[in-house]
């Protein structure tokens, strides 16, 4: 260890930055290999990335066979890095690696803004509420863009922060470098919605002069530079219809709803639909912010009001710009979480440093986080007697105990269906929530003595064990209800070396990835029966649901399901002993 970065230990200034990498190493990478990739992102991405692996050709992406343009390169070139050094190839963690490790190194960088638009105290906080709110602590440990994106964009705004608040106008080419870098991740989006925020700050601040020194153009000329330095010889590869389906139809169609993209448009919401999320998905940490708002809006510092504005101006506009768009899944508001967690972090520093002034609305907000996840708790220990209830058989007279477990017919369905979650699994959960009913208990009894920091911690270490034990306990016994892999097996248990298998109407990802070989992919009816007639072994996978309504009887059977309902994917292969035709 050199005596550079000894002393910036031993000093503090480089401390807490390892601290948090080894706080959120621990809560964000147990367990990410150890079950399935779910549908429908996951499968998609890593196969896209072991394509890129198998052919050699990492400039233009690939999906069954076919130019993949959807989506920029550089989750699948980071899914495919990970597989390298993991030396296993693209597998489940390699998958997830690269959110893990943005998730984790997103930490320092919000408590770096944190301590320059704040204070240290308050960075501190920012980073714990980032870390361990319930929409990070799960797209840390999935195999989507949306973590990778929220990384790069929150460096992209380090650097206009450490810039404007140190008079360093020499940092801002930085953020329109990251900001193309988060492009390359997904579109347009890693650098809309920060710089949108940074213009309606500095208006808002009055610092028009500022806008001038940002220098736009030089930055969009940086920006463009380093999406042109993929997209120009990717262009040049894949031809002009790549260039036109990955900036028109994946951006500007997909924003507005329209076009080619309208035909297949899905997550059409209200225009509120994102602002809703916020409550259930910033937890536990939401309950806090009205408190901060209460906390901060009363402060005359200017340099804390001047933070609070950023702040809310990158929150704000986040979400404006992506509710105006008809198409909404909350991943899209990610990259406004850190911001969410710098203003709680903020209020809560505040409120610690003027204690007990301010405590009525911690407590407030403590209790109702305690009483939420004792609610949560209480359901999962009830799943238990509930299912053996609903199990057990009754006679035609079942009295009132009967009577109430009919009434409850909706979450007896439910029930049954996670049935085969195998037993012990509802007590076992509420062991693993009741750590996070303990943080919440924790910050309850420190809040009340004015140990609001110590308490934010163990709110905290409570939210993110709980999320690390479920991960390592929990999440792999639902690769019963969502593994692709049983049924793919059956596939490959069916296919010759030379045969063909086909997918039934579209690209099957999560199926095409466990096979680990091309389909055929039918579009319609016609091309079903073209394709069967002639074969002696056709093996057809899709879901029941579209089989049902192709016109006319198919000369296939149902061999394999991955399970019994109607919108269930299955496998048809023809009838044992029937010739073809």
């Amino acid at each position: 260890m050199s005596r550079e970065i000894r002393n910036r230990l031993l000093t503090g200034r480089l401390l807490p930055r390892v601290l948090l990498v080894v706080l959120g190493a621990l809560a964000f990478f147990p367990g990410i290999g150890d079950r399935a990739l779910w549908n429908p992102d996951e499968p998609r991405y890593a196969e896209v990335a072991r394509e890129m692996v198998a052919s050699g050709e990492f400039l233009v992406p690939h999906l069954n066979g076919a130019i993949y343009t959807h989506k920029p390169p550089l989750l699948f070139w980071s899914i495919a890095g990970a597989g390298a050094l993991t030396g296993r190839g693209v597998d489940e963690a390699a998958a997830r690696i690269p959110s893990a490790v943005a998730a984790t190194l997103t930490l320092p960088v919000v408590y770096s803004i944190g301590t320059t638009l704040f204070n240290p105290a308050a960075g501190w906080l920012s980073a714990l509420a980032f870390g361990s709110s319930v929409k990070i602590l799960w797209q840390g440990r999935v195999g989507q863009i949306d973590m990778l994106l929220t990384f790069l964009v929150t460096v992209a705004v380090w650097f206009f922060v450490r810039g404007y608040t140190g008079n360093r106008t020499g940092l801002y080419p930085f953020f329109f470098l990251f900001a193309g870098l988060a492009t390359l991740a997904k579109g347009p989006v890693g650098l809309l919605p920060p710089l949108l925020s940074i213009l309606v700050f500095l208006k808002l601040a009055g610092d028009s002069d500022e806008i001038r020194r940002l220098r736009v153009g030089r930055g969009l000329l940086i920006w463009a530079g380093v999406v042109l330095a993929w997209l120009v010889p990717t262009t040049l590869l894949a031809g002009t219809d790549y260039l036109y389906q990955i900036v028109w139809v994946q951006n500007l169609e997909r924003y507005r709803a329209a076009g080619e993209f309208a035909a297949t448009a899905g997550h059409l919401n209200p225009w509120y639909y994102l602002l809703s999320l916020i409550p259930v998905e910033f937890l536990p940490w939401s309950v806090f912010l009205p408190g901060a708002w209460l906390a901060l809006r009363r402060d005359r510092d200017p340099q804390l009001r001047r933070g609070v504005l950023f702040t809310l101006c990158w929150i704000v506009v986040t979400l404006i710009f992506f509710s105006l768009s008809p198409a909404k899944r909350s991943v899209y508001i990610l990259t406004l979480y850190p911001a969410l967690a710098l203003f709680v972090g903020a209020g809560l520093d505040r409120i610690a440093r003027e204690w007990p002034r301010g405590r009525r609305s911690v407590l407030a907000g403590a209790g109702i986080a305690t009483a939420v996840v004792a609610l949560i708790v209480g359901v999962i220990a009830s799943g238990a007697p509930l299912l053996r209830a609903a199990e057990a058989p009754r006679p035609a007279a079942a009295g009132a105990a009967g009577a109430l477990l009919e009434a409850r017919s909706g979450l007896v369905e439910t029930l049954a269906a996670v049935a085969p979650l195998g037993p012990g699994f509802f007590e076992r959960a509420t062991v693993v929530a009741a750590l996070f009913l303990a943080g919440s208990f924790g910050f309850l009894i420190l809040a009340s003595r004015g140990r609001l920091r110590a308490g934010a911690l163990v709110l905290a270490v409570g939210a993110a064990g709980f999320a690390s034990v479920a991960t390592v306990t929990l999440l792999p016994r639902y690769d019963v209800l969502k593994s692709p892999e049983p049924l793919a097996a059956q596939v490959l248990t069916r296919l010759g070396p030379d045969d063909e298998w086909a997918t039934f109407p579209v690209v099957v990802p999560h199926y095409l990835f466990y096979v680990g070989r091309p389909s055929v992919v039918l579009r319609d009816g016609e091309e079903l029966r073209a394709w069967i007639e002639g074969r002696q072994s056709p093996w057809v996978l899709g879901r029941r649901d579209k089989f049902e309504e192709i016109e006319g009887e198919l000369p296939l059977v149902e061999v394999a399901a991955d399970s019994p309902r109607r919108g269930a994917y299955v496998l048809l292969g023809r009838p044992e002993g029937r010739p073809p035709r």
